[in-house]
């Protein structure tokens, strides 16, 4: 929670730090206010974890108010900083449309959260988008070692074990160290009068990471104030209250005496205990080494990028399936800006993209497109009409020629072109208002800008007057995939025609390494399709596919490094067709219902 109070002010919005009252460990809404300007606020709010849906909607209620006037509703980022938490913990908040970030967060809902930020080291049963001790924000080397300084004993607020009293205990009349010479930060579960009246008793000590410096021994369980002391080079010995934080201080090689059972309660620590302790803190020259030569290996300082740069410039997608609009679908792979899930309800592998959208310039068909392809899309602009010959055969088996066809996302026309030529009647729309110029000035083909489904857009557009629609790689780019295919539907008449092409997450690449295929896949594809998920999603929306076509052979990909003039060559193509492995796909189907 002291990790929040330092963040909280500085994060830009959208952005919400979540601190649930119901926490052992969290502070009443007063102490909060005291050390957090403007609490509560949209950035900052309290809430039970039993009864989290009036305090939901407070939030939402804030951050409306503070929005511009014609802002849409609020994308907030809530940010669970727990020791565990559960799947069912983030549902009200993604039924709000908050979409949650776990912090250092080892529990069940690692499965399902969009993101998962790990700053505190520390091996997880699954992996994080990121994953750095830069996001600790933590102190610098102390030069001067104080080995006759002050020993301090912090279990932080929650302390389950009740390690602060029976440690402070046993360091005094097992280990004989001086009453004076010992401080303790009050948990929340003890008295001050439950150590010795020589003691110094710290209570919520806001400074503690600049105070360490000054202290010749920490003793705490494994967990950021650890860390903290570690980067700043003091001696640290771990006594942990869990099993796990236990294995975490093992494999972080950091000195410890290992778990001590709660339900021991109140009792002195065990006598073994007692001598490993009384051996570690006779070594504190060499515990300093220690902690020099772990901060050395796992310690990673970035002046200018931590967990507030980082927050402040997450964009927020929303927390659901974007073609069936379920909550929360597991997560099957994590990268440092996108997470993919797979939807259990409609099958579709769907993107949590955290960076903003592309915009669709110039620069977009220009030098992006040079990068990716290694010219100018006007350059290819012939090959690419050559493309529309297959797809105009496969329309004309349930269309004919003068029908009115529609191109979603028509980029410079090359498909528009050839439909005009081959006697249907085409129309444009797309994203880019250059490109639409272009169809319009150059080719003299009628066409539209704006973003699809937009309502604008949408309404622009005359229902049922196109027998065809086509998107060619373009239907892949929808964050809403479900309102996308029904306002296609709303603008064909029964039994018009949609035709489409996407990348194919069942052909050759996708089989090799579906983590490769999805690390390698654009920002901007929001859906990641098969053949199988076509058949579903398309049927779910009232079309009936007449015919599917395999695309995007490469044999090399089968074969790494074979010769395209060699004879492995042409039966890995032909394999690829025969086991249909291409890496990408078309669809062409006919509206057999409306999508109501």
């Amino acid at each position: 929670m002291r990790r929040a109070c330092e963040t909280v002010a500085k994060i830009d919005s959208p952005g919400a730090i979540i601190i649930d009252d119901s926490y052992p460990d969290a502070k009443e809404p007063r102490e909060w206010a005291r050390e957090i300007s403007g609490f509560p606020s949209s950035k900052v709010l309290s809430i039970t974890g039993a009864a989290p849906i009036a305090k939901i909607n407070s939030i939402l209620k804030i951050e409306s108010t503070t929005s511009a006037p014609q802002s849409h509703s609020p994308k907030i980022l809530a940010i669970f900083d727990q020791l565990r938490s559960s799947p069912a913990l983030l549902v009200p908040w993604a039924q709000q449309g908050i979409t949650p970030l776990l912090l250092d967060d080892s529990g069940p809902a690692r499965e399902v959260a969009p993101f998962v930020l790990d700053s505190i080291p520390g091996s997880r049963d699954s992996e994080a988008n990121q994953s750095s001790t830069s996001f600790l924000n933590l102190p610098s080397r102390s030069i001067a070692a104080n080995s006759e300084g002050p020993i301090l004993i912090s279990f932080g607020s929650d302390d389950p074990a009740k390690l602060s009293v029976r440690v402070a205990s046993g360091i005094i009349d097992e280990i004989g160290i001086a009453p004076s010479r010992v401080q303790v930060t009050l948990p929340n579960n003890a008295l001050e009068g439950s150590f010795h009246h020589e003691i110094d008793v710290l209570r919520n000590p806001s400074d503690l990471k600049t105070r360490l410096a000054r202290y010749s021994l920490l003793i705490c369980s494994y967990g950021l104030t650890a860390w903290e002391a570690i980067a700043a080079g003091i001696p640290v010995i771990t006594i942990e209250p869990t099993r796990y934080h236990a294995k975490l201080s093992r494999e972080m090689k950091i000195p410890s005496i290992g778990y001590i059972n709660p339900k021991r309660g109140p009792f002195p620590l065990p006598r073994r205990k007692i001598v490993q302790l009384r051996h570690l803190m006779n070594s504190l020259s060499e515990l300093r080494d220690i902690v020099h030569a772990i901060g050395d290996r796992h310690i990673v300082r970035t002046p200018d990028y931590g967990m507030v740069e980082l927050l402040s410039s997450l964009e927020v997608p929303p927390p659901c399936c974007c073609a069936c609009a379920k909550l929360l679908p597991p997560v099957i792979a994590r990268f440092s800006r996108k997470s993919y899930y797979r939807c259990p309800r409609c099958r579709v592998i769907g993107l949590y993209s955290f960076i903003p959208a592309p915009r669709y310039t110039s620069e977009y068909f220009g030098e992006q497109y040079r990068r990716q392809y290694g010219g100018s899309y006007l350059r290819d602009f012939e090959h690419i009409k050559s493309l529309a010959i297959p797809r105009l055969r496969n329309i004309s088996l349930r269309a004919k020629r003068g029908m009115n066809l529609l191109d979603i996302g028509c980029a410079y026309g090359p498909f528009l072109t050839a439909a005009r030529e081959a006697g249907y009647r085409p129309h444009g729309t797309d994203i880019s208002e250059e490109a639409v110029r272009y169809v319009r000035e150059q080719l003299g083909i009628r066409a539209q800008a704006g973003a699809f489904p937009n309502e604008e857009l949408i309404n622009a557009l005359p229902l049922k007057q196109y027998e065809i629609i086509t998107l060619w790689y373009i239907v892949e780019h929808f964050p809403n995939l479900k309102a996308a295919l029904r306002a296609v539907n709303q603008l064909l008449p029964m039994g018009g025609v949609l035709a489409l092409s996407t990348p194919n997450s069942r052909g050759i690449s996708g089989r090799r390494s579906l983590r490769k295929f999805l690390e390698n896949s654009p920002m901007d594809h929001y859906s990641v399709w098969s053949p199988g998920f076509a058949c579903r999603v398309l049927e779910k929306h009232g079309f009936k596919i007449y015919k599917t076509r395999i695309t995007g052979h490469h044999p090399e990909r089968m074969i790494p490094r074979v010769r395209s003039n060699g004879p492995f060559f042409k039966t890995a193509g032909l394999l690829s067709r025969l086991f249909r492995l291409g890496d990408t796909f078309e669809v062409y189907a006919t509206k057999e219902r409306e999508d109501v």
